[in-house]
């Protein structure tokens, strides 16, 4: 049998402080980097600092300041707008065209500030800003669009109007900074069913942007250097346009640097990498320095919001090292991410994230049942109920199911109905649910920590609902009530980490 191990000598060393001179980079910066002049400002002095940063992906404006709203939630606002009015399309006193109106106004001015403060033409941008109001006029009375010649329909036009943000930022900054701007439909594809297209995502990919790992321009040339790349969506094989899941710019710079074999890919944003815990509950935390792919996928998937979830697969099968910084301390080191981390600066726990409002499904089987016919039943009719994001979990007795609450349809009764066809000693329903997920690769080398750790949230009469231990050793998850999560957290945190800070 082929083995799979990867056996690239010159990415196993990657922490190391010097770079070497000339390598490829795809950077990758995030709605915070982009939502005004003054940010967009920093990222240029980044990009230009650094020739061998040819690949920029970018997502669309983000948050100014916390009372803002993000580009994509604005365009998200608009499309929502509009179907409520058709649902309402018989109530002549109902019009909610004019919030849409009012939306794409204020989208308009934020890109136009930036527009303005870099002298650019508005000629950039106002074709395009004009297609989608008239697309969005046109599916207000009309079932469908065409682009390029190939028909849109209105019910699924919301992946096109949210897409527009990343698209149209990508297209400012290909003008400011003169690289060549290539559209994410010509290189991401996605099949019928909406999965993405690996093999012809990569030969696109490949084929549109291996030229620039060979280019190696002064910077008062007047060849286009690099190429701006706009994050977040692709196409499928009938033209429309799809969107990842929020935050899918990370997973899109992620399948181009796997693409291309870059030498690095980094990931800049508004904080100097991963923390060790969520700086909003807890204020005395840790920066992150060095971080396993493992560890960081695990956090993504327990809540953690730095990276999507998706993100380091492709680099990871490459092994590609990620690196997390920031715009506003570009000399700082960040996060660095990789297959191998320096075993000599290897921290036991790593950090500490979790997520809110799930809910917990127990089920207390019938022994005699075949299990692996038993857990089909349980996912079909889990699949039946659109329930997706399960944290699963199942021994000889019980089956553990947590999953998000916004995803139950219908009163509890009615939900633990479906699950009558099952054969089973007992089955309970509990809601606002808090998983807690402590990370790190060598966690269960230390038993000590169960043992405080338990003491401590017994003490502040904070009840464990629930506890896991990763097969690996690698995370404890443990559930307790919303009401408790952020107190756990800060005592989680405090017994961990305050000692280090």
């Amino acid at each position: 049998m082929q083995s799979l191990k990867n056996t690239d000598e010159k990415k196993s060393f990657y922490f190391i402080d010097k770079k070497p001179k000339k390598q490829l980079i795809v950077a990758k910066f995030g709605g915070v980097c982009m939502a005004n002049p003054q940010n967009i400002e920093k990222v240029i002095d980044v990009i230009k600092n650094d020739a061998n940063r040819k690949i920029i992906v970018v997502s669309a404006p983000g948050q100014s300041n916390e009372n803002d709203k993000k580009i994509t939630d604005l365009l998200y606002e608009c499309c929502e707008s509009l179907e409520n009015n058709k649902h309402n399309c018989n109530n002549n006193d109902y019009d909610n065209s004019s919030i849409c109106d009012k939306v794409l106004l204020k989208i308009e001015k934020i890109f136009i500030e930036i527009i303005e403060h870099f002298k650019l033409n508005e000629a950039t941008i106002s074709n395009d800003v004009f297609n989608i109001k008239e697309i969005i006029n046109i599916c207000k009375n009309q079932n469908k669009f065409e682009i390029n010649q190939k028909h849109i329909y209105c019910d699924n036009f919301k992946s096109f109007i949210a897409s527009r943000g990343e698209f149209l930022m990508a297209k400012i900054m290909a003008e400011i900074l003169n690289f060549e701007f290539v559209d994410a439909i010509d290189i991401i594809k996605f099949n019928n069913d909406g999965e993405l297209d690996f093999i012809k995502t990569n030969k696109l990919i490949r084929n549109k942007l291996t030229k620039y790992k060979r280019r190696n321009l002064s910077p008062t040339s007047k060849k286009r250097r690099g190429v701006i790349v706009p994050g977040f969506y692709g196409q499928l094989p009938n033209g429309q346009i799809l969107t990842f899941s929020r935050g899918g710019s990370d997973y899109t710079a992620s399948l181009i640097a796997a693409a291309i074999n870059a030498d690095l890919y980094e990931n800049w944003k508004d904080v100097d990498g991963l923390m060790s815990c969520d700086p909003k509950i807890v204020k005395s935390h840790l920066n992150i320095r060095e971080i396993t792919f493992n560890e960081l996928r695990q956090l993504s998937y327990m809540g953690s919001k730095i990276l999507h979830p998706d993100t380091v697969l492709p680099a990871r099968k490459k092994n590609i090292p990620i690196v997390i910084k920031s715009i506003f301390e570009p000399e700082k080191q960040g996060t660095k991410i990789g297959n191998y981390i320096n075993s000599k600066n290897v921290d036991m726990v790593k950090a500490i994230t979790g997520k809110r409002n799930q809910v917990h499904l127990k089920i207390k089987k019938i022994m005699e049942y075949n299990e692996v016919e038993y857990f089909f039943q349980v996912f079909k009719i889990l699949n039946d109920l659109n329930i997706s994001s399960i944290q699963f979990d199942a021994n000889v007795d019980f089956i553990d199911l947590f999953f998000n609450q916004n995803e139950i349809k219908c009163d509890e009764k009615e939900f633990i109905e479906h699950f009558k066809t099952l054969d089973f000693l007992e089955i309970s329903l509990k809601k606002d649910v808090s998983l807690i997920a402590i990370v790190g690769e060598k966690i269960i080398l230390n038993s000590q920590i169960f043992k405080r750790l338990f003491l401590c949230l017994n003490i502040k009469n904070i009840e464990v609902l629930y506890v896991k231990i990763n097969s690996n050793g690698s995370n404890i998850i443990i559930a307790v009530e919303n009401r408790h999560f952020e107190n756990a957290i800060k005592i989680i945190n405090k017994l961990l980490f305050l000692s280090k800070a």
